[in-house]
C-alpha cells in the first residue's frame, strides 16, 4: 500500500434545512429591518448631505455581506465537503476543485467513536483530537447544533469505515511509539 493513496472517500452532501431554522430567519429579518431602516434614510436623504448617503449604503453592503456569507458559506461547505483516508491521515476537503484541505495526522487523535442510527443506513464518527483545527466546523451539518468534537457525517456503511479508521489509528499509534 502506498502512504499516499486513499483508501477510502465520500461527499456528504449534506442537507441544508438548518436554513429553516430560527436563528437564520431572525438573522434575515433583523438585516432585513436595517436595510429597510438605511433605504428610507436614503429615500428621505434626497437632495441632503452626502453623509447619510454613504453611511447608509455602507451599512447595507456590510449587512448584506454578513449575512450572506454566513448563509452561502455554510451551504457551500456542507455541498461540496469530502472526507478522505489515506494510511497516516484523516482528510476534509471542500470548495471549488477542493481547493480547502485541512489533514488530522491519525497520531493526534485521542478517541473515535461511532454513532449508528435506528432506521438508517448512514452513521456519524466521532472524533477527539489533541489539537484544534481552526478551519474545520463543531457541529451537525444537516441542524448546525454545535457538538463537542469534530465528525464525519452521514457515512455510508460506517460499521466498516469505523473499522478501517481504528486500523489507521492503531497503526499510526505504533508507529509513533517506535
Amino acid at each position: 500500500m502506498k502512504q499516499h493513496e486513499i483508501l477510502w472517500e465520500q461527499t456528504i452532501y449534506a442537507d441544508i434545512n438548518w436554513l429553516n431554522k430560527g436563528f437564520y430567519l431572525g438573522l434575515c429579518c433583523i438585516f432585513g429591518a436595517i436595510i429597510y431602516s438605511d433605504l428610507s434614510l436614503i429615500i428621505q436623504a434626497t437632495g441632503r448631505e452626502f453623509n447619510v448617503w454613504f453611511w447608509s449604503i455602507l451599512r447595507i453592503g456590510c449587512f448584506a455581506y454578513i449575512g450572506g456569507y454566513l448563509i452561502v458559506s455554510q451551504i457551500f461547505v456542507a455541498a461540496t465537503l469530502k472526507y478522505q483516508i489515506k494510511e497516516d491521515t484523516l482528510i476534509y476537503n471542500w470548495g471549488f476543485e477542493k481547493s480547502i484541505l485541512v489533514e488530522i495526522p491519525f497520531t493526534d487523535f485521542t478517541s473515535i467513536n461511532l454513532v449508528e442510527y435506528n432506521n438508517s443506513d448512514e452513521s456519524t464518527i466521532y472524533l477527539v483530537t489533541k489539537g484544534d483545527y481552526p478551519k474545520l466546523f463543531k457541529g451537525s451539518f444537516d441542524n448546525r447544533d454545535p457538538r463537542h468534537t469534530y465528525t464525519l457525517e452521514k457515512i455510508k456503511n460506517g460499521p466498516k469505515v469505523y473499522q478501517l479508521m481504528m486500523k489507521q489509528w492503531k497503526h499510526a499509534r505504533s508507529q509513533s511509539i517506535n
